[in-house]
């Protein structure tokens, strides 16, 4: 998984890649979003475009995540999942707690 921040309004995102296993490193991805909130980046956004799937460790990673973010007063939010992750944050029920964007473009024109 690469991590990369892209700075955006008062967002911060997390463009996230599998690696050579085809999964998320949640350990790293856990220990990037402390960091991140303890430094008071509250609103964070995880580009998930470059993933093809999620993993039920991934989904526990978002879990936690989630809690960090909203127990802070932040927002989470998701850009640019494929069909069969959407179809997962439904089955989940992320769906209802997290903000989701098709697109950059349209996470770009939410935040105008």
């Amino acid at each position: 998984m690469k991590i990369k921040n892209i700075k955006k309004s008062n967002f911060v995102v997390l463009d996230l890649e599998e690696d050579k296993s085809h999964t998320i490193d949640d350990v790293d991805l856990k220990s990037e979003v402390s960091s991140l909130v303890n430094r008071k980046f509250t609103h964070i956004g995880f580009n998930l475009s470059h993933l093809n799937y999620l993993l039920s460790k991934d989904l526990t990673a978002f879990a936690f995540i989630y809690k960090k973010i909203r127990d802070s007063g932040g927002q989470m939010i998701f850009i640019g999942p494929n069909q069969n992750i959407m179809n997962i944050l439904h089955m989940t029920g992320f769906q209802k707690l997290v903000k989701t964007f098709s697109n950059e473009k349209e996470f770009l024109k939410y935040l105008e």
